[in-house]
């Protein structure tokens, strides 16, 4: 399991949104009473909201074992491909740039009672965020909605007002994709939060305790593979420091950690303990705005970034553990660049830029 944090700034040079480190036992749970197979996840916060077009990350961490999805993103060594495995599609297929045809599994049952998912339930839960009068937070991740058109009660066609690479690269992938139950939204009164009336995934909330603790259980109704695990406790814990004692103490089996306690766990091996470290799609950057009087010359802006130490920043920062992005756009997204403009740094290229500029003595500038 990777656990990734996507909540760290993207502007601080001192915290590290590039890479996301997990901590975790190995074997990575514990045995409650009567042999009961327990996985502890320390999250951030508390869950606040399980609605789709409203939820954060750590809200995701527990509509993702409960809800379903028509994909997902794959999870394994290596994330940087950012490829789709199935969850509940049988298939889907993006016949040109604004029209993805899908076919979802037969069989899928909602709790409570509220009968079988279906491309109804689909349809219903991408349009509602895509409606600019429900007010959704995310509702950018669908905004380029057109409709979704049913062929038949399992099968359609995701059709969007104009092409958009977000949707196809992050959004079908990601939280805002869940399917929740029409009938039991429109039962709840066309919106919920913490308590949805039905749910669809391989695991359904038992309890939750606000602050301490949402626990799940399997779902007997899932017909799809058996969940690894028969209980999932997820433990807000707001502070790094004193999630890595509760991972010492044994009080949680997979925690995220920043990366000086990262580094310590790297350098300092704890017997049982297995550390992933994996990139985000987050990107820090050092913006130069065009419009300020000392960087109108395009000289002096590439004499900046040739002169800027971009390896000690890392290493002084993310101790070494985040990689040098090639651009704004992360590796295995649409756009990414194979390799960096500017892969060393080259302080005499620099100067002699500013010397073309009229500044052979350099100039001062304050970061904000």
């Amino acid at each position: 399991m990777i656990i990734q944090d996507t909540s760290l700034t993207r502007r601080s040079f001192t915290r590290g949104a590039g890479i996301a480190a997990a901590a975790m036992t190995v074997p990575s749970f514990s045995y409650a009473a009567g042999d009961t197979k327990v996985l502890r996840i320390r999250t951030y916060t508390d869950m606040k909201t399980l609605e789709p077009g409203d939820a954060a990350f750590d809200d995701m961490t527990v509509m993702l074992p409960i809800f379903n999805s028509p994909i997902r993103y794959k999870v394994g060594e290596d994330v940087r491909n950012w490829e789709f495995v199935p969850d509940i599609a049988e298939e889907l297929e993006w016949v040109d740039n604004t029209h993805c045809k899908f076919r979802l599994k037969t069989g899928i049952a909602w709790t409570n009672g509220f009968g079988e998912l279906t491309a109804e339930d689909l349809k219903f839960s991408y349009e509602r965020i895509a409606n600019p009068e429900n007010n959704f937070a995310y509702l950018s991740d669908w905004d380029s909605l057109d409709t979704v058109e049913l062929v038949d009660s399992h099968s359609g066609v995701i059709v969007l007002k104009e092409p958009n690479v977000l949707v196809k690269s992050l959004t079908l992938g990601l939280g805002r994709s869940t399917i929740v139950c029409k009938a039991a939204v429109e039962q709840a009164g066309g919106r919920f939060t913490t308590d949805p009336i039905a749910t669809s995934g391989p695991y359904q909330i038992r309890s939750w305790t606000p602050s301490q603790k949402v626990s799940l259980e399997r779902n007997p109704l899932w017909s799809g593979d058996k969940p690894d695990f028969d209980e999932i406790y997820l433990i807000p814990i707001p502070d790094a420091n004193t999630a890595s004692l509760a991972f010492d103490a044994g009080e949680v089996d997979i925690t995220n950690i920043g990366e000086s306690l990262a580094a310590n766990y790297r350098d300092n091996p704890k017997e049982g303990t297995r550390l992933q470290i994996r990139e985000l799609v987050g990107i820090e950057w050092l913006g130069i705005n065009v419009d300020h009087p000392q960087f109108q010359d395009e000289r002096v802006r590439r004499a900046v970034q040739l002169a800027v130490d971009v390896d000690q920043i890392l290493e002084g920062s993310f101790l070494g553990l985040a990689p040098r992005a090639n651009g704004l756009v992360s590796t295995g997204l649409v756009g990414h660049r194979d390799s960096n403009l500017y892969p060393e740094r080259d302080v005499a290229q620099a100067r002699e830029l500013l010397g073309e500029a009229g500044l052979p003595d350099g100039f001062k500038a304050t970061l904000p």
